[in-house]
């Protein structure tokens, strides 16, 4: 991506933060995101957005950094990456930490890893639970670490994972997230019986659940073989969603 300086209206200019009041700041962001709110209705009101738009500049000018954050949202809309990412930097220049996961996520979604790993590693410096679990994902899968220019490494990831879990907070989705991934990275250790006690902790309704004592029922690893309950579990996750389990289903069909 390359980095140039915004163009605003045919100007070319950044956001110089701290001019202007910062009462006027939070009342321009609460006009933009009234705005915003509407055009994300449909994605189809361009003047909603463009009002928006110019509330959000307003606000940044105030030194607003959450509007700078939405002003790198929009053009992301228009797969205008570079302008975003831009956005991104001055936020995090600003001390923006909610920035520096979301220029993680956009050079990830771009297929850049190898750019996105300092960044998700910078957040999750910061106490970020979903960038630290991003990182037990990327050691845990040979796959994203190669694509991260790293290796697999079940010890990095299991570390990140429980960094994760210390500060997640108690929303149960992201913990049974993290959770599942923890279990995975035991069991590509073969320690199955930290696996199934990490299991133990997601809700009988995750998929996720459901889909690794399918693996493990099938394949007896850390139980008893049982193909009954092995298929009865995948057909669980299926059911609940798990696309993966529909597949090992399918093989036995």
């Amino acid at each position: 991506m390359l980095n140039k300086k915004l163009l605003i209206i045919g100007l070319v200019a950044t956001f110089s933060f701290g001019s202007g009041l910062a009462a006027d700041g939070k009342v321009y962001l609460q006009q933009a995101q009234a705005e915003y709110a509407e055009y994300e209705k449909s994605y189809i009101d361009d003047d909603a957005r463009n009002r928006a738009k110019a509330l959000f500049e307003q606000a940044a000018q105030a030194g607003e950094v959450e509007a700078v954050l939405k002003l790198a949202e929009i053009p992301r809309h228009d797969n205008d990456y570079s302008k975003s990412e831009l956005l991104l930097k001055q936020a995090i220049d600003k001390g923006s930490d909610q920035a520096l996961s979301d220029l993680a996520t956009q050079y990830t979604f771009d297929g850049d890893l190898i750019k996105a790993l300092p960044w998700w590693e910078k957040s999750a410096a910061q106490g970020n639970a979903m960038s630290l679990a991003t990182l037990g994902q990327i050691y845990a899968d040979p796959s994203f670490a190669e694509q991260a220019g790293k290796s697999a490494d079940p010890d990095l990831s299991i570390d990140y994972y429980q960094k994760a879990l210390k500060v997640v907070g108690d929303d149960p989705d992201e913990r049974d997230t993290i959770n599942g991934g923890l279990a995975k990275s035991y069991f590509m250790k073969e320690d199955y019986a930290n696996g199934l006690n990490v299991l133990e902790k997601l809700r009988d309704s995750s998929d996720i659940k459901n889909y690794y004592l399918g693996i493990l029922y099938e394949n007896g690893w850390g139980v008893t073989q049982d193909m009954i309950k092995s298929k009865a579990y995948y057909q669980k996750a299926a059911d609940l969603g798990n696309p993966e389990a529909s597949d090992r289903l399918a093989v036995w069909e």
